[in-house]
């Protein structure tokens, strides 16, 4: 799976085509009902790619101190999978 994507980085419209086969791809391997990707900047994360943008708007922001979710995915640098909604209240505490 992975390597099928990393081909797609040469395409053309970087790095929303990525973005989007991944999408993609996961729904096929995995499912689910919604994804984000996000990056650190400073103390907060900031959305770069969603596939419900008017839920979840890319570009939005949002402080993330010190949590449990912060210290899985910003520190030690591991995914995060939500398989319910009880793991995404879990890891997001403006879940509602």
């Amino acid at each position: 799976m992975i390597e099928d994507l990393i081909d797609l980085f040469a395409e053309p419209g970087q790095p929303n085509f990525f973005f989007d086969a991944l999408d993609a791809s996961l729904s096929r391997h995995v499912g689910h009902r919604l994804i984000t990707l996000l990056y650190k900047d400073g103390d907060e994360v900031a959305r770069v790619y969603s596939n419900m943008p008017d839920v979840y708007p890319v570009f939005g922001r949002k402080p993330m101190g010190a949590t449990p979710w912060g210290d899985l995915v910003l520190r030690r640098q591991q995914p995060f999978l939500g398989r319910d909604r009880e793991a995404v209240k879990w890891a997001f505490f403006d879940h509602e």
